[in-house]
């Protein structure tokens, strides 16, 4: 409904305008259509007429441009605020994660720039499919055997804030296309049933899976996505 809104309100003002234009009182547009087109017809009561169609067209084009002035401009510069947050904050939750996702699979130290090269979710998952040199898999491994409590509790940390920030943008602005909504739902609640902090094995593997999926775009239907469907859908709002 707020899509057809959108689409629906230029053509009742372009149609106002027209209205007021070829029926001002002053016919001057008027009568050079009708000359151009050479078929108006004319009505004994065409003063009547003309006064209604420039009524309602002044009254349809005024209409829409307070509502645009007064909701829509500001409703657009708040969703995009909201939009621009919401991006700056998913990137710093894949940023701290990759942190941490680092530092478990044995690194001591972190070079900023290559965390930063590992943001986009291809360059993850291509880094974190290298072999190990520790064990028979990949450095994915390294993390599954290297997170320690510290690392839990940093986990915990970044996913519970953008949580709440994604449930702060949701509740604050409309998001218009239904699956988008539907999935950032989804992800608060996904991310809501884990505790970073639970040190059992089979939570660090569900745990884990979500953050792979995450952060290497990996979907159980679709496969490895080319493109990070998150920040797309964050881009639509």
């Amino acid at each position: 409904m707020p899509r057809l809104i959108d689409w629906t309100l230029p053509l009742v003002f372009a149609t106002g305008v027209a209205a007021i234009v070829l029926a001002n009182p002053d016919p001057l547009a008027r009568e050079a259509l009708c000359t151009r087109l050479s078929a108006c017809s004319y009505s004994p009561n065409a003063a009547f007429w003309n006064n209604l169609m420039y009524e309602i067209g002044l009254g349809a084009a005024v209409s829409v441009g307070f509502y645009w002035l007064l909701v829509k401009v500001p409703e657009i510069a708040k969703r995009k605020r909201l939009r621009n947050y919401l991006l700056a904050s998913y990137e710093a939750f894949r940023r701290d994660a990759t942190y941490q996702f680092l530092f478990a699979s044995g690194q001591r130290s972190v070079d900023p720039d290559m965390v930063e090269e590992l943001l986009p979710q291809k360059a993850f998952r291509e880094h974190f499919r290298q072999p190990s040199s520790k064990v028979h898999g990949d450095l994915w491994h390294d993390v599954a055997n290297g997170l320690e409590p510290h690392h839990r509790r940093e986990l915990f940390a970044i996913m519970s804030m953008l949580r709440d920030d994604m449930l702060y943008v949701l509740n604050n602005t409309d998001v218009a296309d239904q699956k988008s909504f539907d999935f950032l739902h989804r992800l608060t609640k996904a991310i809501a049933s884990h505790d970073p902090r639970s040190e059992d094995y089979d939570d660090d593997k569900m745990l884990l899976r979500l953050f792979w999926s995450i952060m290497a775009g990996w979907n159980l239907v679709t496969g490895y996505e080319e493109e990070d469907q998150i920040a797309r859908i964050i881009r639509r709002i």
